[in-house]
C-alpha cells in the first residue's frame, strides 16, 4: 500500500486533542509519510501572545515524541520565523502529491499558497474547522483565529476536504471513564492524555469533551467510516457563512456530514494500545 505524504500543521499547544492526533498519526505509519510537523498560530485571549504559544505548541510536540520514543525535532518548522510556511512549500513542490492535515487555524497554508499560487494545484486539505452548513454560523475556533485565511482558501479552488465541528465532529464525544478504560494505562502517553484531559489549565477541569482533531487523521485512515458530501461549489460570504453554490467555485470541496464513532474510537485506541 502506498503511503501518504502528509503535512501536519497543528496548534497543539491549544488543548488536549492534538496530542492524541499526533500520538494516531506517529502510530500509524503503514498508512502515512509524515513529511513535517507546522505549528499554527493561536490566540485564547489578550493576554496570551503567538510567541509563547508557539513555543508551548513546540515543547508539546517534542514530549509527545519521546512518550513515543521518538525524536520529532527535525520535523517541527515554526510559524514566526517563517519555517512553517517556506516548508510547506518545498514538501510541495517535491511531491507529486502532498496531504495538508490542518487541525488549527489554516494560516500557514493560506500563506504558502500566496507565495506561490501553483502549489495549489498539488496538494489535498484535510481541516477541522467551521461549523456544518445547517449551523449556520462558522464562528468555530479555527476559522475565526483567521477567518480570512478560511474564507480565502474556500473560495478558491483547491482540493479540501472539511470536516465540521459543530454538529459532526461533536458525535466524538468521550468521557474520562471510557478514555481510562480503553487505552493502556501503563505507558506514559495514556497518563499525560488522561490527566490533561481531565484538568485542562484553560479550559477547566472536566468530565467529557470531545477529541475533535482525530477526525482527520481517522478520515485519511479509512473514508469508509465518514459520511460525504463531495464535489459542492462552496463559497463564504462577508460574514463568514457558508454559500451554496458559489459562482466562484469549480467543485472541489468536499464537506463530512457524519461520522462512524465506534469505527474511529476503535482504531484510535487500538493503535495508541500498540
Amino acid at each position: 500500500m502506498e503511503k501518504y505524504n502528509v503535512i501536519l500543521d497543528t496548534d497543539i499547544g491549544n488543548s488536549w486533542d492534538d496530542q492524541c492526533a499526533l500520538a494516531y498519526l506517529l502510530k500509524c505509519t503503514e498508512t502515512f509519510n509524515l513529511q513535517a510537523i507546522t505549528i499554527a498560530p493561536f490566540k485564547r485571549s489578550d493576554s496570551e501572545t503567538i510567541i509563547a504559544n508557539q513555543e508551548k505548541s513546540y515543547n508539546e510536540i517534542i514530549k509527545i515524541g519521546r512518550f513515543l520514543g521518538q525524536d520529532l525535532t527535525n520535523l517541527i518548522y515554526k510559524f514566526s520565523e517563517g519555517q512553517a510556511v517556506d516548508k510547506i512549500q518545498e514538501i510541495v513542490e517535491k511531491n507529486e502529491k502532498t496531504y495538508i492535515l490542518s487541525i488549527g487555524t489554516l494560516t500557514n497554508i493560506y500563506k504558502a499558497i500566496q507565495k506561490n499560487p501553483d502549489i495549489i494545484k498539488k496538494i489535498e486539505i484535510i481541516w477541522l474547522g467551521g461549523n456544518s452548513i445547517e449551523y449556520g454560523s462558522n464562528k468555530e475556533f479555527n476559522f475565526m483565529q483567521d477567518a480570512e485565511a478560511a474564507k480565502y482558501l474556500i473560495n478558491s479552488n483547491v482540493q479540501m476536504t472539511i470536516i465540521p465541528a459543530r454538529n459532526v465532529t461533536t458525535e466524538l464525544l468521550i468521557n474520562i471513564n471510557e478514555l481510562k478504560s480503553r487505552l493502556n494505562m501503563n505507558k506514559k502517553f495514556s497518563k499525560y492524555v488522561c490527566d490533561i484531559f481531565e484538568n485542562d489549565s484553560f479550559y477547566g477541569r472536566k468530565h467529557e469533551r470531545v477529541l475533535w482533531d482525530i477526525s482527520v487523521i481517522a478520515y485519511m485512515r479509512n473514508k469508509d467510516w465518514f459520511e460525504i458530501e463531495e464535489n459542492l461549489k462552496l463559497g463564504v460570504s462577508t460574514e463568514y457563512d457558508y454559500i451554496i453554490n458559489s459562482e466562484k467555485q469549480t467543485g472541489n470541496i468536499s464537506i463530512v456530514k457524519h461520522m462512524d464513532r465506534t469505527q474511529i474510537y476503535n482504531d484510535l485506541f487500538n493503535e495508541l494500545n500498540k
